[in-house]
């Protein structure tokens, strides 16, 4: 079985649930999710935003049967205005996984 602790720790970027913010709406927000793959536990994550700016990333696991398998972000601008019309900022979402012992 080994010694307790963590192994094969990989990061999981699920560019399939990438979310454009609308713009020309005032706070616009999206949520978005990585997963962890079967077997394995969710360490930390987040979102990554395709522009810099003012954005608050609010993060948290995704906890199954007392399990932490995935992470959740909500993103918004941290400002509550609107996007400009024309802008595409993009949030997308990652977890750090292992396995754990």
């Amino acid at each position: 079985m080994g010694l307790p602790g963590l192994s094969g720790i990989e990061l999981v970027v699920n560019t399939l649930d990438t979310q454009q913010l609308r713009n020309g709406v005032n706070a616009p927000s999206v949520t978005v999710t990585a997963s962890c793959p079967t077997g394995k536990v969710a360490l930390s994550g987040g979102a990554s935003m395709s522009q810099n700016g003012g954005f608050t990333i609010l993060s948290k696991p995704v906890v199954v049967a007392g399990q932490a398998v995935g992470w959740q972000s909500f993103v918004t601008t941290s400002s509550g205005n609107a996007l400009p019309i024309g802008s595409n900022v993009t949030a997308t979402p990652y977890v750090v996984c292992a396995l754990a012992q």
